[in-house]
């Protein structure tokens, strides 16, 4: 026989009771394994997990209530004849033994036990029996909340579900029983409590359990016996990050390796089958958790998923490039390349992947992948050798602003009074010639949007934005600025007809302008330029074989949007002049 004394200090938290409802119950709930699971760029996966069921009365329990979206949790047997038709959704008391950690649980675990109870101040003694004590709410509750240490803290604690109006339950009173009667001694005067005996460490504690059941039929009758089961529903915590290494071999050949990066914040994958999609999804209630998932909101997920704490400019650049398939204008030139996802991808053994068409979207299947919950895989996808072809794009778009500039009261930028950095301004603002790599998709998928990095004999050449390519179409990667080819454009007014046009009571000029854009190479070898200029006016000649088309950019102004397109052909060291002419109206 011994004794055990614990001295009391001041009260502690409990915190961390109060977020302990995710403790399992001791119930024999239903094991299910993912055998699929459809992973979207955008942080959603599409999950189908299935297992063998044990009924009780045609009820099966599992082991976990798995966060869903709205509308997207369905329960199904794949067994012939037998159905779901009802599924429960609750939250459940469960006894479960665990060792005690505080005052709280070794009251609980002992009592029975004889014990010695000292106060503090006057040293009050108290010897008896330790009965059921009284618990009160706990006065520091809504004070305990603990500050995020980090981003993802941050994430998971802006998760949690506002606390109840009601705190928890803490040790409010001891209650000993003496010779005299019950005593009941309030907990903040308790200096130490002595346990006659063998001390119990182990306690049982009621914890709150989120319980998903099902109940089977076949036909009008409840099943009785094992059947399989199957769980299918959206969610919140997967996502796959595409990325493209473009290897330039001789010959003008491109090899092209896809790899993916998969974020799984959701489930255990166990030997599953990833079916990682390509195309733009459409869930309206994706972000909108479905009842039966007893949670008011998404919980414990990384900061990949947390786009709304993202800088706006880059969350929209991906939300509509790396995340969909929607191609951002104003990519010639690597325009994307600084908001690409920086996210390294794990160096993986080529592999044959196989995928299909669903609909308007692609799945890429990558089997065999056991993931845990909450870890990263780098997985490949495709590899492909295509020819290519060497063009360099020159593109010029309108100014936008003809009016002021054609008008007599426009003054241009006041010069900084260095001649050097005028220069070197005038100079940064001219459109740059790039190289690009003209592909054709001969392959037997598409290819999704992601950055593509480019290398020779694996030396870096760039990294740029690969646009979404659809099978038998025709992309332009492009690569470097290429400074061996150098443009200069000019417009000069040829002919001002004074209130040519009036409009609303407002008298326009009609303005003929001459335009000049130079094109000299110093490639050492012939090189395919196109060249692209956009402006407001009327075109009424080009030359070079260049073409002009009229878009429907603001057709009620007017001038219309047009844009000019040279396709050419320039040795080495030859200068091409691009002539044309256009009008527009200038109010006067």
């Amino acid at each position: 026989m011994h004794s055990a004394r614990l001295r009391v200090g001041p009260a502690v938290g409990v915190a961390a009771l109060a977020l302990s409802a995710a403790l399992a119950a001791e119930v024999e709930p239903t094991a299910v394994r993912v055998t699929d699971v459809a992973v979207f760029k955008h942080g959603y996966g599409f999950v189908l997990a299935e297992g063998q069921a044990k009924t009780s009365d045609g009820w099966v329990t599992f082991a976990e209530t798995p966060q869903a979206s709205l509308g997207t949790l369905w329960l199904y047997s794949p067994q012939t004849g037998v159905s779901v038709d009802r599924v429960v959704a609750e939250v459940q008391e469960i006894k479960q033994s665990r060792r005690a950690e505080n005052l709280e649980g070794l009251v609980q675990a002992n009592i029975g036990a004889t014990v010695t109870v000292r106060g503090q101040g006057n040293g009050q003694v108290w010897r008896g029996t330790l009965q059921e004590p009284i618990m009160g709410a706990d006065p520091n509750y809504y004070g305990r909340q603990p500050a995020p240490v980090s981003p993802d803290d941050a994430a998971i604690w802006a998760a949690v579900p506002p606390r109840p109006d009601v705190p928890p339950q803490t040790l409010a009173f001891l209650v000993v029983r003496t010779r005299d009667g019950d005593q009941f001694i309030p907990r903040n005067i308790v200096r130490d409590i002595t346990i006659h005996g063998e001390t119990n460490r182990e306690a049982q504690v009621a914890k709150p359990k989120q319980v998903l059941s099902a109940r089977l039929v076949q036909g009008s009758q409840t099943f009785s016996g094992k059947a399989p089961i199957g769980l299918a529903y959206l969610a919140k915590g997967l996502r796959w990050i595409p990325a493209y290494r473009l290897q330039l071999l001789p010959d003008n050949q491109l090899r092209m390796q896809l790899q993916g990066t998969v974020i799984n914040d959701v489930a255990d994958l166990d030997d599953s089958r990833l079916h990682l999609v390509v195309g733009v999804p459409n869930f309206i209630q994706q972000d909108n958790l479905s009842p039966l998932s007893l949670q008011v909101a998404w919980t414990r997920l990384s900061s990949y998923f947390a786009e709304a704490q993202m800088d706006p400019r880059r969350r929209d650049m991906l939300s509509n490039a790396m995340m969909t398939q929607v191609a951002m204008p104003g990519m010639m030139g690597g325009g994307m390349a600084g908001y690409a996802e920086a996210e390294p991808t794990v160096p993986a053994p080529v592999m044959p992947v196989t995928g299909e068409s669903v609909d308007e979207l692609f799945f890429y299947e990558v089997p065999n992948v056991t993931l845990k919950r909450g870890a990263r895989a780098g997985v490949a996808i495709f590899e492909e050798t295509l020819p290519y072809e060497d063009v360099y794009l020159w593109k010029e778009l309108d100014d936008r602003d003809y009016w002021r500039r054609w008008s007599s009261s426009y003054n241009p930028p006041s010069s900084t009074g260095s001649p050097d950095a005028d220069a070197l301004a005038q100079e940064a603002k001219k459109p740059k010639v790039w190289h690009a790599l003209r592909v054709t998709n001969t392959t037997r998928q598409p290819w999704t949007t992601a950055p593509a990095m480019a290398v020779r004999d694996w030396q870096p050449i760039s990294q740029t934005m690969l646009l979404y390519t659809p099978i038998g179409g025709e992309v332009d990667i492009t690569t470097t600025m290429a400074p061996d080819i150098l443009t200069e454009r000019i417009e000069e007014e040829t002919d001002r007809k004074r209130k040519a046009l009036r409009v609303s009571g407002t008298d326009y000029d009609l303005v003929t302008v001459r335009g000049e854009v130079t094109v000299t190479s110093h490639k050492a070898a012939e090189i395919r330029l196109i060249a692209t200029r956009e402006l407001r006016g009327s075109v009424q000649e080009i030359t070079e074989d260049g073409k002009a088309v009229k878009l429907g950019d603001a057709p009620a102004r007017l001038d219309p949007m047009t844009r000019l397109t040279w396709d050419l052909r320039i040795a080495p060291g030859e200068a091409r002049k691009l002539t044309y002419m256009y009008t527009i109206y200038v109010p006067m």
